[in-house]
């Protein structure tokens, strides 16, 4: 079908530019990008949560944190269970995080330019469809999200956080892991 590859050649020009391009902008791997923006977006969650989120395995996951760590971007305080620490961005994480933010609204705005109202208004709806159907658990909720400018979300309504209220109300929507229910 003609639209679904239109869908694919356009999913990987916009995935390309957020996260080579902005994360280049903002002085970051992508990888890293995408791990301060979700600390960013959700304070106090755990390495497993991250790790899930990122796609990654818990022991790749503890060595990109190490490497924030060492930075001074990210800052680790014990959770309840001593096993578990919780993750936080220092001052200067979120100078970062704000960097990373501005750098893909950068790279973002020109594929916009040249759209009218109608246009943005649709291509809004088709998007907002599209995310719904990509968020079938918390798990895709927070790697679909994992490079959002989550203040444009807040400010809308994001449809990511739409359905998975949906899905949690029906109680088809577990928590990403075990034990990380936050």
């Amino acid at each position: 079908m003609f639209i679904a590859n239109l869908l694919g050649a356009a999913a990987l020009a916009v995935g390309d530019r957020v996260e080579t391009l902005a994360a280049t902008k903002a002085g970051v791997s992508p990888q890293v990008g995408a791990a301060i923006v979700l600390i960013a977006m959700r304070p106090g969650q755990s390495i497993r949560r991250l790790a899930t989120s990122l796609r990654l395995s818990h022991s790749a996951t503890v060595r990109l944190v190490d490497g924030l760590s060492r930075r001074g971007w990210v800052l680790r305080t014990d959770a309840a269970d001593k096993r578990v620490v919780k993750l936080s961005l220092s001052d200067v994480g979120e100078a970062v995080h704000a960097r990373l933010v501005d750098a893909r609204s950068a790279v973002l705005a020109p594929l916009l330019a040249g759209m009218d109202a109608a246009q943005l208004a649709h291509l809004r709806q088709g998007l907002e469809a599209i995310l719904a159907n990509a968020t079938e658990d918390m798990t895709d909720a927070y790697a679909n999200c994992r490079l959002c400018d989550v203040a444009a979300c807040e400010a809308e309504g994001c449809p990511v956080e739409a359905k998975a209220r949906t899905l949690w109300k029906d109680r088809r929507l577990q928590p990403a892991a075990k034990g990380d229910e936050r």
